[in-house]
């Protein structure tokens, strides 16, 4: 066997062990994974009822019932009714809303802190660098601690 035979079989052998890329699209992929979908569509459902939670809830949030208080589930209450007579279904889906714009919000900051640390980062160069990475790497600990 030549040395140019010995080096392609190597080369095949080193290809085997690289792991293969599959042909179909990650949306194909994705779309066959059922958990993963049904994830999703549990996640676009709870998405949909907050943001469109006034025109889901057929009851005010804030309104109080003492005719009402603690009344189990019905048709008219989904999720029954609290202490105060207020209409739980209303106020669970107002408080998706609030979490919704909190956690959008929270992004929307990290996102240009992250940029604009980035990007002095990388003009600045040098001391600067070091000295904001140093600084990340702090933050970044803390959910650790």
């Amino acid at each position: 066997m030549s040395q140019l035979d010995a080096s392609a079989s190597a080369v095949n052998e080193f290809e085997d062990l690289l792991p293969r890329r599959s042909r179909r699209s990650l949306l194909t992929r994705f779309r066959r994974h059922r958990l993963a979908f049904l994830g999703l569509a549990i996640l676009a459902i709870f998405g949909f009822l907050a943001i469109f939670a006034p025109l889901v809830s057929v009851h005010e949030p804030n309104f109080t019932n003492l005719d009402i208080l603690r009344e189990s589930p019905s048709l008219s209450h989904p999720l029954g009714t609290d202490a105060a007579g207020r209409d739980v279904w209303a106020r669970m889906l107002m408080a998706g809303r609030v979490s919704l714009s909190v956690g959008l919000v929270a992004a929307a900051i990290s996102m240009v802190i992250g940029t604009v640390l980035g990007i002095v980062s990388g003009y600045v160069g040098g001391w600067v660098d070091n000295l904001i990475q140093r600084f990340t790497e702090i933050v970044m600990m803390f959910p650790t601690l």
